[in-house]
């Protein structure tokens, strides 16, 4: 059985090249890659999926963006598995 949800073998060179393009400084805070600090620049997929290298769901982050970037992504699929599973349901109200 295959699993579809891998980093891809040229990882190392898709995770360079978001954190060139940024000039190695965390998109959401903007601290630059500084580990002697506790600032180490990492990549995080935006929809969970490792194997999704697509530009647009790759963004740069330290780790403790990338810390609650993954904290929020993890909840969210796990209520979206739950109404799946017809255990909770939301209402969505806009005010727009």
């Amino acid at each position: 059985m295959e699993c579809v949800n891998e980093y891809p073998e040229n990882w190392e060179i898709w995770a360079k090249i978001v954190k060139d393009e940024v000039g190695w400084k965390c998109e959401e805070c903007g601290a630059p890659h500084d580990p002697e600090k506790g600032y180490c620049l990492t990549v995080h997929h935006k929809n969970g999926v490792k194997s999704d290298c697509s530009r647009k769901n790759l963004v740069a982050l330290c780790q403790r963006c990338h810390l609650r970037a993954q904290g929020k992504l993890l909840r969210s699929q796990r209520v979206s598995a739950m109404e799946l599973a017809g255990q909770i349901a939301f209402e969505f109200r806009s005010n727009y």
